[in-house]
């Protein structure tokens, strides 16, 4: 039997996209552990020094962190409805609505 080539193409897409978005994650992460130790640093100086540039550094390295976070939790979510709208596919199920 021969593969459906419709079928072939769509599996190569999804792997791309799931590997760039894999790939974006782990960018992301490795971004992450690097702002939470500046965060670290920053929130340690302030404890000690208490002066507005290591509160605004402090700050600072939290909205970072913030940011990044969000983009993180979308790039899961993301990752998340991709492989869940492969397995509707897959199974031939119908898709859940989702929550709002």
């Amino acid at each position: 039997m021969r593969d459906d080539p419709t079928r072939i193409n769509h599996m190569t897409d999804f792997s791309i996209e799931i590997d760039e978005l894999d790939k974006e994650i782990d960018e992301n992460t490795v971004e992450e552990s690097r702002i939470i130790r500046i965060f670290d640093d920053a929130m340690n100086s302030f404890a000690s020094d208490r002066s507005l540039d290591a509160c605004l550094d402090a700050l600072n390295a939290s909205i970072q962190l913030a940011s990044l976070r969000r983009k993180l939790f979308l790039s899961y979510k993301h990752y998340s409805e991709l492989l869940e709208s492969e397995i509707v596919k897959l199974t031939g199920q119908r898709r859940p609505r989702p929550l709002q």
